[in-house]
């Protein structure tokens, strides 16, 4: 079943940086690729559209959450240090 997105924030760690979903359906089996850089939407890309880094060299977490708040999914990795 397709899944609506709009409305559902990406965020990093420190919830400092939160991108927030426009219209968008992902199709079941689908995938998005979200970009921290400026471009134009299309069914596999979306931008930020950021001019400065989101995420941390040395580590960070990713959280999704849907339209009501509820946490999704989040994925914790660690960079170089």
């Amino acid at each position: 079943m397709p899944m609506l997105l709009a409305g559902w924030k990406l965020s990093d760690g420190g919830d400092k940086h939160t991108f927030t979903f426009p219209s968008f359906t992902l199709n079941p089996g689908g995938e998005v690729k979200i970009w921290t850089k400026s471009g134009k939407n299309n069914a596999g890309n979306l931008y930020w559209n950021n001019r400065i880094p989101i995420w941390n060299n040395t580590g960070d977490t990713a959280t999704l959450r849907d339209g009501q708040g509820n946490v999704i999914a989040r994925y914790t990795y660690e960079g170089k240090k």
